[in-house]
């Protein structure tokens, strides 16, 4: 090969490379608003489908208790809370870790720690297995339990209902999720 070639191919190898980068940048400029926007409305949408009839607003007693929650379990985690009906529950954003991710869920608590209800924000869970904890069926499971903790014991009564056949991490990935938002209640429902 000439020298000249390699030079010439090396400079429009970067060209190429410059423009990538430019217009991927500019195509990730304009399309983050509008992808947050829709994750919002989705959150709010389920928010309404968790505790339905319900005004939410933000609290900051709620906020300020939030910053120095701790979750029994490592990986659930809430990332954020909100005041239902002047305090008569609350909605939460939360997550744990499931086979494929974190499984992100909306979920609606009384003041006496009933689940109001479920709903999965997203996850990337096996299809056909762990992509079943979508399935209304199985976030209705939770709806009308009054615990403070879920058990994930095999023989307690929830345990059967509460469990996806053959994806039962992304059973307790969601049951240890529900699980830290009942512990938050109990630490702060007043």
């Amino acid at each position: 090969m000439k020298k000249n070639t390699i030079v010439k191919d090396t400079l429009i190898l970067l060209a190429i490379t410059l423009i990538s980068g430019l217009l991927l940048g500019l195509v990730y400029d304009i399309t983050k608003n509008p992808i947050a926007e829709a994750a919002e409305k989705a959150k709010q949408e389920a928010y309404a489908v968790v505790y339905p009839d319900a005004e939410f607003a933000a609290d900051d007693a709620l906020t300020k208790a939030l910053e120095s929650f701790k979750a029994d379990d490592s990986d659930a985690k809430i990332t954020e809370v909100m005041s239902a009906n002047n305090g008569e529950g609350f909605v939460f954003s939360c997550e744990a870790k499931g086979y494929g991710g974190a499984i992100q869920l909306a979920v609606g608590v009384s003041k006496d720690s009933t689940i109001t209800g479920l709903s999965v924000l997203s996850m990337s869970e096996t299809p056909g297995l762990g992509a079943k904890c979508q399935d209304a069926g199985f976030q209705g499971n939770f709806k009308g339990i009054q615990s403070e903790k879920i058990s994930t014991t095999k023989g307690d009564p929830e345990f059967d209902k509460l469990r996806i056949s053959g994806a039962t991490i992304t059973s307790g990935a969601v049951t240890r999720a529900v699980n830290a938002t009942l512990k938050f209640v109990a630490e702060n429902a007043k």
